[in-house]
């Protein structure tokens, strides 16, 4: 009876011993299955994260590829982003991130930053800090990067160190001639007709020097807004309307004829105050410099939509504005000079007042409309003047603002 007892108890213990060992072995999945399930969070929507911060943002992936983009960023620097992302310093900070990240994956991790410019179509500085990103159950990192366009503030800061160049470069000659007519008036101030004729010169000078500061000004404002493209669609009518306001009275003379040649319903994704100007410091070239004795000067403003084949604009899309004149011409040697600051031809220089920088004002102007300047010139066969503009992109037709 013992023995039977005794039996029974080792088969109970193996029993339950052998009941642990399958527990034991069961997997941890099955094993833990209910709290398993409580303790798993899916990995975050980085997608939706980064859509919904006000900030321009991209998220990359363990091997560099852009994996979302959202609208901020979408919308500040659309093509232009793939040029930044392969600039080769962008590449380095990349690179840099991914190894932190190899070496450290649990974190945490440091921020890489660096600015970058880049020259085409227009210089364009933008500065990028990134880190890598990610949550426990993920096997590679993702890349976050913040940007921020400083194409603006640069812009600024190089505007001023040119501004004080090239004012004090311009300013000097007037100042010179004042200071030395006001010398003479203090030694000799007998003489009626000097007197009155120095007077004059001064005033000269001072009108001189009050157009070229208001000329830099202006060129300083459009240069500020060079990144910030027009939004407004304008009908080319009624910049015409404003332009004849303003030079209406120069062509009253029997020397001069004004034509306008500007298609219909013409609309123009542009700014209408700095169209107008671009009209006027073109046609105000052409009366100063493009004058032939005992001809009659004709000048010609014209808009309308590139043509198949069209002989100013080759291919593609778009809508041509420009002036030409029937005029002396210019050298082909200058005419790629043309746009810069201050210059001027020499044959020009010394017998018309200028200051040499209305085409760089319509070259700025232009270029904030993603446009592009052309001058065409022959000697004895007038210049031609013309602006190619990409078509309207926030409406077509009569449903566009004015």
């Amino acid at each position: 009876m013992s023995l039977t007892l005794v039996c029974f108890v080792v088969l109970a213990v193996m029993g339950w011993a052998g009941v642990g060992i399958l527990l034991w072995r069961r997997p941890p999945a099955e094993k833990h299955r209910e709290t398993v399930k409580e303790a798993v969070f899916p990995s975050p929507d980085w997608g939706k994260l980064i859509d919904d911060i006000p900030a321009y943002m991209v998220l990359l992936d363990g091997m560099g590829a852009v994996v979302h983009v959202n609208q901020e960023a979408r919308h500040q620097f659309d093509e232009r982003l793939g040029a930044v992302l392969r600039h080769p310093e962008v590449r380095s900070l990349l690179e840099a991130a991914l190894r932190e990240w190899h070496h450290h994956s649990q974190g945490p991790y440091s921020i890489f930053s660096a600015s970058v410019t880049l020259d085409v179509p227009v210089s364009w500085t933008v500065h990028l800090a990134l880190r890598c990103v990610t949550d426990a159950h993920e096997r590679q990192p993702h890349i976050l990067a913040v940007l921020s366009d400083r194409s603006e503030a640069r812009a600024i800061d190089r505007m001023r160190v040119d501004f004080v160049s090239h004012a004090s470069h311009e300013l000097r000659t007037p100042l010179a001639s004042i200071s030395g007519f006001i010398d003479m008036l203090r030694h000799d101030v007998e003489d009626k007709a000097l007197r009155q004729r120095s007077l004059e010169i001064i005033a000269q000078q001072t009108d001189r020097m009050k157009r070229l500061i208001d000329r830099l000004l202006y060129l300083s404002y459009v240069q500020a807004r060079a990144f910030q493209r027009p939004q407004t669609v304008i009908n080319v009518d009624d910049v015409m309307v404003l332009l004849l306001d303003e030079v209406a009275p120069r062509f009253e003379g029997d020397d001069t004829m004004l034509r306008l040649e500007v298609e219909e319903e013409l609309f123009i994704q542009a700014d209408e105050d700095e169209l107008v100007q671009v009209f006027l410091n073109l046609i105000e070239n052409s009366l100063k410099y493009a004058r032939k004795e005992r001809d009659i000067l004709e000048i010609r403003v014209f808009g309308r939509q590139v043509v198949p084949q069209d002989p100013l604009w080759p291919g593609g899309d778009g809508i041509l504005l420009g002036v030409s004149d029937n005029g002396k011409g210019v050298d082909p040697r200058h005419i790629s000079r043309l746009t810069e600051r201050f210059y001027r031809v020499k044959e020009d220089a010394s017998s018309v007042t200028g200051s040499g920088l209305g085409l760089s004002i319509v070259q700025q102007i232009i270029e904030r409309h993603e446009g592009s300047f052309r001058v065409q010139s022959e000697l004895g066969q007038g210049t031609i003047c013309f602006a190619w503009l990409p078509n309207p992109v926030l409406c077509q037709g009569r449903e566009g603002g004015h």
